[in-house]
């Protein structure tokens, strides 16, 4: 008898562990959310790209606008299981319609966003690594 439960334990938990890992599977290679690159601009020394990227989680949910930072020499990368999101360097995030969002470089460390307020609760950094983030400066 204890060893058929042993058995019974064994294989309930391997089958979690087939189902756990499936799921894992499909959200990774089958993203929920795509990302598309609608601008992006390198600093003025390089070493950073600022990139504004629209969100599209499907019919149901609203874009989402929002601007990364990321180091000039790597890529974005897409989370393993946030449905396919960038959210690596996310700096300010705006959840209404999408809408233009602009942004300049005023030197190699200071980044303006042509933005004056986004939604409460979303995010909205003041600074990234060494970059100095500003809002509302009208960019040329």
């Amino acid at each position: 008898m204890r060893r058929f439960l042993l058995a019974a334990v064994g294989a309930i938990a391997l089958l979690v562990v087939a189902v756990v890992m499936a799921v894992a599977l499909f959200f990774h290679f089958d993203p929920l959310c795509g990302e598309e690159l609608a601008l992006e601009q390198a600093s003025p020394d390089g070493r950073y790209v600022a990139a504004w990227l629209i969100r599209d989680c499907g019919a149901t949910t609203s874009y989402v606008d929002h601007v990364n930072l990321r180091l000039g020499s790597s890529g974005f990368h897409t989370d393993f299981m946030g449905g396919g999101t960038i959210t690596d360097g996310e700096i300010v995030t705006f959840a209404k319609e999408p809408r233009r969002v602009r942004f300049c470089w005023s030197g190699p460390r200071q980044l303006n966003i042509d933005y004056p307020d986004p939604e409460p609760g979303l995010r909205k950094l003041n600074s990234w690594r060494d970059v100095e983030i500003t809002y509302g400066k009208i960019c040329p």
